[in-house]
């Protein structure tokens, strides 16, 4: 069931026996911009930990726990050019308990967290808030001192170099962060509540009647929301760009970034899947065999892509002495996707594996739950399952090949280890 409990304010009801809990995901949707980043992940951080009734975090927690071990997560991410702010709490289905009453008080919960955050004089608890974002501050920091993340991070700063925001953190900048106070997070608190897109979605064994009545007693207000284009694609230029960091570490990074025209939405998507396989996404790939096992030249490799974002990204742990070589073993690896050159063992063993994932990831309530946020977005990507593994054992040699083509090699990043 899918309705419009207001103005750009929806509701999805997916009913399902399944599972023995009732999963509630309550996102806020906004265009992705530069600096708005660091105020989505301390809101976020702050209306996890309390709210006006429960403004000590033990008090929360005590709340969850009467509602048999309930359990709440707050997290923000960005999917293309759209950024979200999540609530999502998870409960026991209330049929296997004498008490009845446990969705709506779920729900009262999620209203208490959402709408009545703790707030003194139009102000987040500045305790609180002073906490929170020293550690956001924190976690931003010691995330550079991890080199692998660095490297990925500096790659992608350098491959979106049209969107700043895109180029960002998952946390956003320490300076965004620095510069925001209680008071104006609490004015863009209301701002969220009153502009953002709402989407509700909740999964489980429920009565869609009863759901509905529940989610239409909450504030929400209508609103104006202008769609934009969900997915981001960076312009693809000509010149590869490189850039070269040295730091004292025994182990050097070396990461690729590849444009990526293939969306989500596109009929090949199936064959980007079993490219990445054959590429560098499993342990049977040619980038692991062929240069981490026969060359020994990698401590780690694979690739990974983001059809939202445009990209598709090599990542390897090296010795600085072995870059050339590496790079133009990478290459090759590329050539041979593009020429056709991969047995008919790699080809069905790689498809056997995406099965393997896929199927796996049916007993996950919480996959289900991105899979259907995502169908609701795209109407047109919903597949049974029977049709999504069909679409992949469907795939040719051909298509791999075509995919191989059609990406292009944009950035280089390589963090060279030096003797201290």
């Amino acid at each position: 069931m899918r309705i419009e409990l207001t103005k750009n304010v929806h509701l999805m009801t997916v009913p399902t026996t399944k599972y023995k809990t009732i999963q509630i995901l309550v996102c806020f949707s906004t265009s992705l911009r530069e600096n708005i980043v660091a105020k989505r992940v301390l809101l976020s951080s702050l209306m996890e930990l309390n709210s006006k009734h429960f403004p000590v975090q033990t008090e929360l927690s005590k709340r969850l726990a009467k509602l048999y071990g309930a359990s709440f997560h707050s997290y923000v991410d960005r999917k293309g050019n759209m950024h979200r702010l999540n609530f999502l709490i998870t409960i026991v289905n209330d049929s296997y308990l004498q008490d009845m009453h446990l969705l709506e008080q779920a729900v009262d919960f999620l209203k208490e967290i959402i709408f009545y955050p703790n707030l003194k004089e139009n102000a987040f608890d500045q305790e609180t808030f002073k906490l929170e974002q020293a550690n956001l501050i924190q976690d931003i920091e010691s995330l550079i001192e991890d080199k692998e993340y660095y490297a990925k991070l500096r790659l992608q700063e350098i491959y979106y170099r049209s969107s700043k925001a895109q180029a960002e953190t998952i946390f956003g900048t320490t300076q965004a962060l620095k510069a925001l106070t209680a008071k104006k997070l609490a004015s863009y608190h209301r701002k969220v509540l009153s502009t953002d897109k709402v989407d509700i979605m909740i999964i489980g064994n429920v009565n869609e009647v009863k759901v509905q009545k529940l989610f239409s007693n909450l504030p929400f207000t209508s609103r104006n929301f202008l769609n934009t284009e969900l997915f981001y694609n960076e312009p693809l230029t000509n010149v590869v760009i490189k850039r070269v960091e040295q730091e004292p570490l025994n182990q050097s990074k070396l990461n690729l970034a590849y444009h990526l025209p293939i969306k989500f939405t596109d009929p090949s998507f199936f064959a980007l899947q079993v490219f990445n396989g054959l590429f560098g996404g499993f342990s049977q790939s040619k980038l692991f065999v062929n240069i981490r096992e026969k060359e020994s030249m990698a401590y780690f490799i694979s690739s990974s892509f983001d059809s939202f974002r445009s990209l598709m990204m090599v990542a390897t742990g090296i010795d600085r002495i072995n870059r050339n070589r590496v790079l133009e073993l990478i290459h090759k690896q590329l050539f041979f996707l593009k020429s056709g050159m991969f047995k008919k063992a790699e080809f069905l063993q790689t498809k056997a594996m995406l099965k393997n994932v896929y199927l796996l990831s049916r007993d996950s309530i919480s996959t289900l739950m991105e899979e259907e946020f995502i169908n609701f977005l795209l109407p047109k990507t919903k597949f049974s399952k029977e049709e999504y593994l069909q679409n992949l054992m469907l795939v040719t040699r051909e298509e791999v090949m075509e995919v191989a083509k059609r990406i292009k090699l944009q950035a280089i990043f390589f963090l060279e280890g030096i003797k201290s």
